[in-house]
């Protein structure tokens, strides 16, 4: 059988075969569509409480954690940011009350970010804010069921499989 010159053109254009090239264009689709809807649902956060979404990231941790502290370090491997990224982010926190440095007891070494009273208070508004925008954004248009599959299937894939 041939293959129509449109196609061996594409292939040598590109290096792909149409499979190669469909893998890609539905990877397009999931990475771009992924960066569209965080941006939607940190603007909404960031609407409604005022909370960028860096500083959301790190309210999101620091609220998921027990005693809702964790040292620097952690929170910097966390977030995927640079050091100095998790240290500015935290200075701004620091200064709107909303997180504080504690020294660890058993090593001074280690220091620790830790919600105050009223970070923990922002922080579950901002949650409260996200869910909401998960639902009417995430969950509503695809169904329940649709969106725990798909989550339950990106979670089943651990970067050691790969």
């Amino acid at each position: 059988m041939d293959t129509p010159a449109s196609t061996r053109q594409s292939e040598a254009a590109h290096g792909l075969d149409l499979d190669d090239q469909t893998l890609m264009q539905h990877w397009s689709v999931l990475r771009s569509g992924f960066r569209r809807l965080t941006s939607l649902l940190m603007a909404d956060v960031e609407a409604k409480v005022g909370i960028s979404p860096s500083a959301l990231e790190v309210l999101c941790v620091l609220l998921e954690t027990p005693e809702h502290a964790v040292p620097m370090g952690r929170l910097t491997q966390a977030l995927g940011f640079s050091t100095a990224g998790t240290t500015k982010v935290a200075d701004r926190l620091m200064d709107a009350g909303l997180i504080e440095r504690r020294a660890c007891p058993q090593d001074r070494r280690l220091i620790y970010a830790a919600l105050t009273e009223r970070g923990l208070e922002v922080a579950t508004d901002c949650v409260a804010v996200l869910v909401e925008s998960l639902r009417r954004r995430v969950v509503e248009p695809l169904g329940a069921e649709r969106f725990r599959s798909i989550s339950a299937d990106i979670g089943s894939i651990e970067p050691g499989t790969i």
